[in-house]
Order: structure tokens, then C-alpha cells, then sequence
């Protein structure tokens, strides 16, 4: 999930499967969100292809992508990493 925060700031949430919580990374730009999320295994078109973009989204918008199999690697690699 993704929320643009009231400083503008741009939070990624990631929840695994079965979890009904999940971890936040917190990122300046929409650039570093897109890096992260390609990074997930999100392609360009699954990120671009919400009903706004990236540069849209006003705060407390909450954008959800599709679930994915994520590797515990792969999440740790990007500071997803549970409590």
C-alpha cells in the first residue's frame, strides 16, 4: 500500500500474507517509492496504472497494488523488516 502523508511525505506499506499488520518505510519522492516498488517485483504498469499516479496522489490517498510473493531477502534488502 502507499499514502501520501500531510508533509508529503510517501509511506509504503507492506503486509505478508496471513499478517494482519504490516511494516512502513517512509520515502521523500516518488522516485525512491518507484525504485522500491520495481524493486518488489512491481512493474512500471502496475504502478502507473492506478486511477492516479505517483505525482497525483493528494495526502491520506491510499493506493493498493496487487499482492505479489516477495522474498524475505528481498524485503529485508529494503529496510522491510518486522519487529
Amino acid at each position: 500500500m502507499l499514502n501520501k502523508m500531510n508533509s508529503g511525505r510517501l509511506q509504503v506499506t507492506v503486509v505478508q500474507s496471513g499478517q494482519s499488520t504490516g511494516t512502513v518505510m517512509t520515502y521523500r519522492t516518488t522516485d525512491e517509492v518507484r525504485d522500491v516498488l520495481r524493486s518488489l517485483g512491481l512493474d512500471d504498469h502496475s504502478v502507473e496504472a492506478k486511477p492516479q499516479t505517483l505525482e497525483e496522489i493528494v495526502s491520506n490517498d491510499l493506493l493498493k497494488f496487487p499482492p505479489s510473493d516477495v522474498s524475505p531477502e528481498i524485503l529485508h534488502a529494503n529496510g522491510f523488516v518486522a519487529d
